[in-house]
């Protein structure tokens, strides 16, 4: 399981709260990433300051969301079969056959 942590700030004040801003961090666990959100948030709480947190009643709230992928496409090769002459071949026909059958398997 992959985790990602996306943080919002926001103004009671004013009402209303910047974009959310998502960590390219990938976590493997939700408490690695709860605790990691914890500790941002404390960390941006701190960096904006006791006077501008109070003044503008600033609060931060996160969440950890599961990445969800897609299973990987699985890999295929292609093969042409070309009929040149009498015989069927993988290879190419030499200039002076004709070409008469080419199907994708």
């Amino acid at each position: 399981m992959k985790i990602m942590l996306t943080i919002v700030m926001c103004s009671t004040l004013a009402n209303t709260c910047l974009d959310p801003h998502t960590f390219p961090k990938v976590y493997d666990s939700y408490y690695e990433c709860l605790i990691d959100g914890y500790q941002k948030s404390l960390d941006k709480t701190k960096e904006i300051g006791k006077s501008e947190t109070n003044k503008y009643q600033i609060y931060s709230k996160f969440g950890c969301q599961e990445v969800i992928t897609p299973p990987p496409k699985p890999k295929s090769e292609a093969w042409y079969i070309v009929y040149c002459g009498k015989e069927l071949t993988n290879m190419r026909c030499l200039p002076t056959q004709y070409l008469k059958l080419k199907r994708k398997l």
